[in-house]
């Protein structure tokens, strides 16, 4: 039997299996490269195409980074997720300090069908919208939100699709995985955007989940049957489904290292298992390539392995896990 790729495999089923990146590692580490191009089909812009990456200043763009990313995707024959057009909590300061409504409209306006149009033809699909509910499940307080209301979001769609027809446009969550007061709250809002014709196109939900660990961030794994059913009622909305930044850290988990990698492995099976029992779930994006490069490290300031390759680029259990249900 011939050993596939993660790549081949997901090819095989018309699915995409993608990663989150960081062009700087591109550049400077040669193995995260051919790990990325042999493994996976699929580029997440982890942070080069943020409002503070990309558009820093009110009359200043930065491209270099995610016109690289781009070209690397096209070169290697992979599709990319472009995140995100707007991110309400983590706005530049330039643009939370507008105090005209006019004007923070027109500069909503402005990015979204700059950036949109810089890469029409040449991404996948967008987060119009990210991490809009908050932990109480309602809408962010943020200086965009309070400015501006909720009109921004139908408004940032009708942009994203004038910009370029073709892209699939999403909102992306997190914590909403399963049936919840955060996922009700989204589902509702999909579907008065939808009654309004607006292009919504699919629902992308994070995934960050953790082993032994219950805390806001970094939520315990899903009740499965809530996870099937929750993803259905998203897909019977006519919906695209992806999971989008997938990572199970293994810290707070009891057993030995080996023992932790095994039940680590053994939740990303079954949670891509349920996934994709969904006629409409088209994409699994893990939040990084390799363990050496992962944001668990930087948010607890512990060492963790939530990803797939361990820190020196060699197949965890969770890998083959993976590996099993794409098979499957």
């Amino acid at each position: 039997m011939i050993n596939k790729s993660l790549r081949e495999l997901a090819q095989a089923k018309n699915f995409y299996l993608g990663a989150a990146v960081l062009p700087n590692l591109l550049k400077k580490d040669s193995k995260y490269t051919e790990t990325l191009s042999s493994e996976f089909n699929m580029i997440g812009t982890e942070n080069c195409m943020k409002w503070r990456a990309i558009h820093p200043d009110i009359n200043k763009y930065t491209f270099d980074e995610s016109d690289g990313l781009i070209d690397f995707a096209l070169k290697n024959d992979m599709a990319v997720r472009g995140h995100t057009l707007i991110y309400s909590r983590k706005m530049p300061e330039w643009f939370n300090n507008i105090k005209d409504k006019k004007l923070m409209e027109e500069q909503l306006e402005e990015h979204i069908k700059t950036v949109v149009g810089r890469y029409r033809g040449k991404i996948y699909a967008w987060d119009v919208i990210n991490e809009e509910i908050d932990f109480e499940g309602n809408h962010q307080q943020s200086p965009l939100f309070k400015m501006l209301g909720i009109s921004h979001i139908e408004n940032a769609f009708l942009w994203a699709h004038k910009a370029d027809p073709d892209v699939k446009l999403f909102i992306n969550e997190f914590g909403i995985e399963e049936i919840n007061k955060r996922s009700d709250l989204t589902y509702k809002m999909i579907q008065d955007l939808l009654q309004k014709k607006v292009p919504v196109h699919g629902i992308g939900f994070q995934m960050h989940r953790a082993l032994g660990s219950d805390d806001k961030w970094l939520n315990k794994l899903p009740d499965l049957e809530s996870m099937r059913k929750n993803f259905q009622r998203f897909a019977d909305l006519g919906l695209e489904v992806h999971i989008t930044e997938m990572d199970i850290p293994i810290q707070k988990a009891i057993g030995s290292y080996e023992e932790k990698l095994i039940e680590q492995g053994k939740a990303y099976k079954e949670i891509l298992e349920v996934a994709l029992s969904v006629k409409n779930f088209k994409a699994l994006v893990v939040w990084g390539v390799t363990d050496l490069y992962n944001w668990i490290d930087f948010i607890s300031q512990t060492k963790d392995a939530p990803l797939l390759f361990d820190r020196e680029y060699k197949k965890k259990p969770a890998y083959f896990a993976v590996k099993k249900a794409l098979e499957e």
